[in-house]
């Protein structure tokens, strides 16, 4: 198989279109259903527990 430089060009231009809008649906899509802000409650949620954990689980 021999490629020509215009070919490999246009396959390596082609995948970062590719990777570009894939990751552009992405936030998109995580924005819409609120994912990030679910990751961000849940790593709060868990820094408590951890804090009430080496507290005794004393309030």
């Amino acid at each position: 198989m021999n490629f020509t430089h215009d070919q490999l060009q246009n396959a390596l231009v082609l995948f970062m279109g590719c990777l570009f809008v894939f990751v552009l649906i992405r936030e998109i899509v995580c924005w819409y259903w609120k994912i990030n802000k679910g990751i961000l409650l849940q790593e709060k949620i868990l820094a408590e527990l951890v804090k009430l954990n080496l507290k005794g689980g004393r309030l």
